[in-house]
C-alpha cells in the first residue's frame, strides 16, 4: 500500500519515509489509519480528511472530528481539504464565514493542534477562473507529541496537475537518521552570557498565528531550535 492518504480527491503524501498499515476505519468524512514507522517503530494515527462543501454538513463534519479524535490519546497527523477557513487571510477576497471558521478555530485549539504552515503557496485551492478566487482549504495538522518526536517535520506543495487542489508533501525531517526527539534544557547555558538575549530575541520573533495556545507552541518550538543550536 502506497505512503499516502486520499479521499475524496485530496492529496497527502509522505517524503522519504515508509510505514507500515496496523489497522484503518473510514467515517463520513474521514479516513483513520493507524501505522508504525519502519525506521524508529513509533505509532501514530494518519487522519485524512474530506470535508462537507455544503452549510448543512459543516457542524457534522467538526462533529465527526471531535469523535475521531477523542479515540486516540497518541501521536498524530491529520490533513487533507477541510473545506474551511480559519481567517480573512486565508481567501484572496477576504469573504469568509466567521461563524464556521470560529468552528473551525475551536476545535483546533480544543485538542491543541499545530498547523504546518506551507512556505511555498500562499492558497491550495482556485476555481480556475479568469478572476480567480483563491483559498486555503487543504492543511495538515500535527499534535504536540509529534512535534516532539520529530521537530523537524515540514510541508511542501508538489505541482498543481489535473486538479484543482494543490498536492501536500509531509517531509519527518529525519533524513534516514534517528535523532533524539527529547528536549533537555542543560544547565550550563546558564553560564552562557548571551542567553537571556537569545531567549528574549526568540520569544520576540514574529509570529502569524492568532490563538494563544498555537502562540506558545510556535514560541516554544522556536526557542528549542534556537537553544539547540
Amino acid at each position: 500500500m502506497p505512503a499516502d492518504g486520499t479521499a475524496g480527491g485530496i492529496l497527502v503524501g509522505f517524503r522519504n519515509s515508509k510505514f507500515d498499515i496496523i489497522s484503518w476505519e473510514i467515517n463520513c468524512f474521514s479516513i483513520s489509519t493507524i501505522v508504525k514507522n519502519t525506521t524508529d517503530h513509533v505509532i501514530w494515527k494518519l487522519i485524512t480528511v474530506y470535508g462537507s462543501a455544503y452549510d448543512h454538513g459543516k457542524q457534522e463534519f467538526i462533529n465527526e472530528l471531535h469523535t475521531v479524535l477523542a479515540g486516540w490519546a497518541g501521536p498524530m497527523i491529520i490533513g487533507g481539504d477541510f473545506n474551511q477557513t480559519r481567517e480573512a487571510a486565508d481567501k484572496n477576497n477576504g469573504n469568509i464565514n466567521f461563524h464556521r471558521s470560529d468552528l473551525f478555530n475551536n476545535w483546533i485549539n480544543h485538542w491543541g493542534l499545530m498547523q504546518l504552515k506551507n512556505p511555498t503557496r500562499s492558497y491550495t485551492w482556485t476555481n480556475n477562473q479568469d478572476h480567480p478566487t483563491m483559498v486555503v482549504l487543504d492543511r495538515v495538522f500535527i499534535s504536540t507529541n509529534i512535534d516532539a518526536q520529530y521537530p523537524n517535520i515540514n510541508i511542501r506543495s508538489a505541482a498543481r496537475l489535473g486538479s484543482d487542489h494543490v498536492p501536500l508533501l509531509i517531509d519527518f525531517g529525519v533524513e534516514n537518521r534517528k535523532k533524539p526527539y527529547l528536549f533537555r534544557f542543560e544547565k550550563w547555558w546558564l553560564s552562557q552570557e548571551d542567553l537571556y538575549h537569545v531567549v528574549e530575541k526568540s520569544w520576540n520573533s514574529p509570529c502569524s498565528l492568532s490563538g494563544p495556545l498555537e502562540v506558545w507552541q510556535f514560541k516554544m518550538k522556536n526557542l528549542r531550535r534556537k537553544l539547540k543550536g
